[in-house]
């Protein structure tokens, strides 16, 4: 049996198009990084060579063509916004402020120069335009926070005192609960020097807000009846207490967004992958055949049982090597794009479902778990693909099969009903809602009842594969 593998991972490996294929794959990944990571760099030289760009282009719009108007208005908004910004680092505090404050002041102003034609009103928002543009040089994030801080904290007098004549009014609690958390945060940035800003603290920092309001607003779960709403209660839930649990331990938010992104490549069915199975093991039986080479494999001393299986093993191995490549090469080209190549032995942070809590669990042992639970997906297009050439001995048919049932999974929701669905394998092989205790949003979907599907499929499409390989004539060969 082992010598029976060795000689089919020599055939397969012998094939120029796999070896095309993967450099393809692997020259796409590693030139998208980069082109990122030069764009990013480079991005000051972009910037003026874009703002040349509009400026020159200014004089070619018709005014008196609406559309073109409001093209007009917003290029000339973007052109004054980054002369604004010239010297301010993108994450200071400063960039921020240009963005929320200064910005709408400047389109107002155009608006009123252009469309209302009210030319002294634009002359008077230009005025604080540049009052606000000289706040800028000696910026004081703090007084921002403080006068926010005090008009927050009178709106939660004025609710305090209409709770007093209607001491069971939800809503008006309800309020105050939200009042109150946007002055914890206000706190917090004055406390942990924390100015409004595009930076990894102020962006954990909204992040933990966002998701406090969507927690605020949950039901309690044991008064969710529908399934699907329980899922997105439990989704909320969960973002809730990830954001808090990084705001709590300050984690470092762009090491946190690349190690999601590379743990969240392997939750999901990857279509190089799909082609790379069906290029290994679309021509790994139908070849045999159509070269006549199966003829010598079978005056040797193997059952047909024996050689199909050695094309199963071998066609696995294969693939779990092009699979390991792929994603290996996935992770350094992105830890290249970030410059942060530590990030891959740290942790990820999850939200337990069967625990209840957050943990934090290493990034290769977290991007393990999410493979496997999609792993059933690639098992079962491996087993298709194998099926098919063997009922067939055409190469092109079998490929055709293994490409087709991938798209066609994405398009079955569109026409069938969420319970028939349940019964599908090419949209149960997704177990990915289930990983640690987590459930599908389709009230039809269970983890056991996917995960017996998924066998039961792989194991008909095997066995019928055995049977056709078994029983094929090879006269005509």
């Amino acid at each position: 049996m082992i010598n029976l593998v060795k000689n089919e991972l020599i055939k397969i490996f012998s094939k120029k198009g796999i070896y095309v294929y993967t450099i393809i794959v692997l020259f796409m990944l590693v030139l998208s990084s980069v082109l990122v990571k030069s764009v990013n760099t480079e991005s000051d030289d972009i910037n003026d060579m874009y703002l040349q760009t509009l400026e020159g282009n200014l004089g070619s719009y018709d005014l008196s063509n609406e559309s073109e108007l409001q093209w007009y208005i917003g290029d000339r908004v973007i052109i004054d916004v980054h002369k604004i910004s010239k010297g301010y680092k993108f994450e200071s505090p400063e960039k921020y402020y240009i963005d929320e404050v200064i910005e709408p002041m400047l389109m107002e102003k155009y608006e009123k120069e252009y469309v209302d034609k009210d030319i002294e009103g634009a002359k008077l928002v230009q005025l604080e335009i540049d009052k606000e543009v000289n706040q800028l040089k000696n910026f004081d994030w703090k007084t921002q926070i403080l006068d926010e801080k005090k008009l927050l904290e009178e709106e939660v007098n004025n609710y305090e005192a209409l709770l007093l004549n209607d001491k069971d009014n939800e809503d008006i609690k309800k309020a105050i609960e939200q009042l109150n958390l946007q002055l914890w945060c206000l706190n917090y940035r004055l406390q942990n020097n924390v100015p409004y800003s595009y930076g990894s603290d102020s962006y954990r920092l909204e992040s933990y807000q966002e998701f406090a309001v969507q927690y605020m607003n949950l039901k309690d779960e044991e008064l969710i009846t529908d399934k699907s709403e329980l899922a997105k209660a439990r989704e909320v839930k969960a973002n809730y207490e990830i954001a808090k649990y990084k705001l709590e331990h300050k984690l470092e938010e762009n090491s946190q967004t690349m190690i999601e992104f590379i743990v969240s490549s392997f939750a999901y069915i990857d279509g190089f992958i799909v082609l790379a199975i069906v290029l290994i093991c679309g021509s790994i039986i139908s070849e045999e055949f159509n070269k006549g080479t199966i003829k010598q494999l079978l005056t040797k001393p193997f059952s047909r049982n024996k050689i199909f299986t050695s094309k199963v093993i071998a066609g696995l191995l294969a693939c779990l090597v092009f699979v390991l490549l792929y994603e290996l090469v996935f992770v350094l080209a992105n830890c290249y794009e970030y410059g942060d190549f530590t990030s891959i032995f740290g942790s990820s942070v999850i939200y337990d479902y069967d625990l209840g809590k957050v943990r934090e669990v290493s990034v290769l042992g977290q991007c393990l778990y999410s493979f496997v639970f999609v792993l059933p997906a690639y098992l079962i297009i491996f087993a298709i693909v194998m099926c098919v050439g063997a009922v067939s001995t055409n190469s092109v048919t079998t490929m055709i099969a293994g490409i087709g049932v991938y798209l066609v999974s994405d398009l079955l929701s569109m026409w069938f009903k969420p319970q028939l669905l349940s019964y599908i394998p090419f949209y149960t092989w997704d177990l990915t809602p289930f990983m640690y205790g987590g459930i599908s949003s389709n009230v039809y979907f269970t983890f056991g009842k996917s995960l017996i599907i998924d066998i039961l499929t792989l194991v008909v499409f095997i066995v019928v594969a055995y049977i056709f390989f078994k029983r094929k004539d090879i006269k005509n060969q």
